[in-house]
């Protein structure tokens, strides 16, 4: 399997996740997806227009929620979870769908996890989308509270020692 690490996008269009999936999909393995921070808030730079919310991850969730539910690395003997809710964002008041997943596979766990920040570029400065950088989402819902359970549950037998993020 192949783990594609993001930004799968530019400006987390609705086209260019559209490409991208059907790129990815011409793979002969399976692949998971990580989310980066191109992917986060759907802007155009050509045309100067943003959305007024981060609502990317939604798109995200809308092109990749298939891969990431029906465990297509189970073909390799992998099991998959996948944070299959949303969830409300404080800080920007809205719907938020942290893209988390957690591989197990031959006693390893492997962490795709959502860290990237939902904060607004500095538009003055000409920029658009999000800011690059990571942030906890510390709260219900967030990457944070979902780790933090996962790894909580995690039975010592599942795994031979080797967490991986």
């Amino acid at each position: 399997f192949v783990i594609i690490t993001g930004a799968l996008t530019n400006g987390a269009l609705p086209e260019q996740f559209q490409q991208v999936r059907a790129l990815l999909d011409t793979l002969v393995v399976p692949y998971l997806p990580v989310m980066g921070n191109h992917d986060v808030w759907s802007y155009n730079s050509t045309s100067n227009w943003e959305e007024t919310n981060p609502t990317g991850d939604q798109l995200f969730a809308q092109y990749f929620k298939d891969i990431l539910t029906r465990g297509n690395v189970s073909a390799v003997g992998g099991e998959l979870v996948y944070n299959t809710q949303p969830t409300f964002n404080p800080d920007h008041n809205n719907t938020a769908w942290f893209q988390n997943w957690e591989l197990t596979y031959r006693g390893n766990v492997l962490y795709g996890l959502d860290w990237s920040t939902r904060e607004h570029a500095v538009r003055i400065l000409g920029y658009l989308g999000s800011l690059p950088g990571a942030a906890l989402h510390a709260y219900p819902g967030g990457t944070y509270p979902w780790l933090a359970k996962r790894l909580s549950i995690l039975p010592n037998s599942t795994t031979n020692g080797n967490v991986i993020f």
